[in-house]
């Protein structure tokens, strides 16, 4: 962090929730992320999240890095994997939600300083084969390199990224 100033912590977990989808923790509570735009983009709102920096980065409002079409959710959805928030799948009052814990609050930016945070709740269908378990270290890292150029102004140079090993096959019922 001494090289660049800026980057993003990312705390991985499982989930059992009954909707099947990435939920993406910001520290904001649901009935936060079920505001609209103008709401969301208050202020107060943004200086509460484990991405407050990046917030104070960007032109963008905060409704926009949250949920807007350059958003985390937008970028894994754009890669095949469903996650809330994002444009297209929004918290409704009675979902189950994780919203941050420990590690995302210890090493997220809310508190001005450090790293932007972000925790990542996985269902069982994104984690439960080597091959989900590829194809979606596969797409994160690309969304992180989208997330980098785009949020960060810092392009995440991957020259060998044609030459990764081909996802491991599942073997077949015996």
């Amino acid at each position: 962090m001494s090289q660049y100033g800026k980057g993003i912590f990312l705390d991985i977990h499982g989930h059992a929730h009954p909707k099947a989808r990435i939920e993406l923790g910001y520290l904001l509570k649901s009935r936060e992320l079920q505001q609209n735009d103008q709401q969301l983009n208050a202020p107060d709102v943004a200086t509460r999240s484990s991405i407050r920096l990046l917030a104070g980065r960007t032109d963008l409002s905060f409704a926009a890095l949250i949920r807007g079409s350059t958003s985390f959710g937008a970028l894994l959805e754009q890669r095949g994997f469903s996650c809330v928030p994002s444009p297209s799948s929004q918290l409704e009052p009675d979902d189950l939600y994780f919203n941050g814990g420990y590690s995302t609050e210890t090493h997220g930016s809310r508190d001005g300083v450090g790293l932007d945070a972000i925790q990542m709740e996985m269902p069982g269908e994104y984690r439960d084969t080597a091959v989900k378990r590829v194809e979606f270290s596969r797409a994160v890292s690309d969304a992180l390199g989208s997330y980098f150029t785009v949020h960060f102004k810092l392009p995440l140079d991957r020259p060998d990224a044609d030459k990764l090993a081909p996802p491991p096959q599942q073997a077949g019922p015996r």
